[in-house]
């Protein structure tokens, strides 16, 4: 990018669920793409395995937000019955927790 960078790119204003992955030949900024909650910082060149165990975790972590959404939602659409149930939203997940 010749006129920005992934910072850049990173602040601007949007409506979409994006998993960001840094791969850049600078460890100049690691701190700073963690701060924006990026999912990993790989250095070039890159690690063909690395990138696949990333790109894995991301997918793996989306089925798990959606099948968590789910559960919520039966949850919320049930048949009026008091639920013993309670979902709490954690830093990283949805977690049911029966009571």
């Amino acid at each position: 990018m010749q006129d920005r960078d992934g910072f850049n790119v990173l602040d601007i204003p949007t409506d979409l669920n994006s998993k960001v992955i840094f791969v850049t030949a600078s460890n100049e900024y690691a701190i700073k793409a963690f701060q924006y909650e990026a999912v990993d910082y790989i250095m070039k060149p890159v690690d063909p395995d690395l990138l696949r165990k990333t790109v894995e975790k991301v997918i793996k972590q989306g089925k798990t937000q959606k099948e968590q959404i789910l559960l919520v939602k039966e949850q919320m659409e049930g048949d009026n019955k008091p639920s013993t149930k309670l979902a709490l939203h954690t830093s990283d997940k949805i977690q049911i927790v029966g009571f």
